[in-house]
């Protein structure tokens, strides 16, 4: 991993934590730092945390600005893992805005990609089903919620942790 790279996710995660600090300019300084990275999955990594920390962002005109910026990372990447990634970041960010068909549509595009990750489709899956509801589908809600459910316990199976295993099947 390059240090800008390190340096950018770093900075992101301050803000998953003090989204109170996020600010205009701050973000704006961020998606010009993803656009200098060279490497397009790099771009796409940090792009995701990004999209993780536009659910704090309540500026609808930001938002649309890291929708767009997020599109034209899509357009331009080539590979399959840095297209799956960008999708959930896409799905994030129109969270973020409360498109809810676009959270469907670029969070069934990542869950669907063989490289998603079972705990991020986990969220992804709990979005749309929230997405859903929104839009009063509460049929399909109920099934993206079972799914959401399922991949949990295949993202706990995967880590092997005895005690997370154990304590998720207690709640069940």
């Amino acid at each position: 991993m390059n240090k800008e790279k390190f340096a950018l996710l770093d900075e992101l995660d301050y803000y998953l934590t003090n989204y109170k600090e996020i600010s205009y300019g701050n973000i704006t300084k961020i998606i010009n730092k993803i656009s200098l990275l060279s490497n397009n999955e790099d771009k796409a990594d940090v792009a995701l945390i990004l999209g993780r920390v536009s659910n704090y962002i309540p500026d609808t005109g930001l938002l649309s600005e890291i929708i767009k910026f997020f599109s034209s990372l899509l357009d331009e990447a080539t590979s399959p893992v840095a297209i799956s990634t960008l999708n959930a970041a896409l799905c994030y960010a129109y969270f973020g805005i409360g498109f809810d068909f676009k959270v469907v549509e670029y969070g069934l595009k990542y869950v669907s990609s063989e490289y998603a990750k079972p705990k991020l489709v986990f969220e992804i899956y709990k979005k749309i089903a929230i997405s859903c509801f929104e839009i009063e589908e509460f049929s399909d809600a109920l099934i993206y919620l079972e799914k959401s459910h399922e991949a949990l316990l295949q993202a706990i199976e995967e880590t092997n942790d005895e005690e997370a295993l154990n304590k998720y099947q207690v709640q069940e």
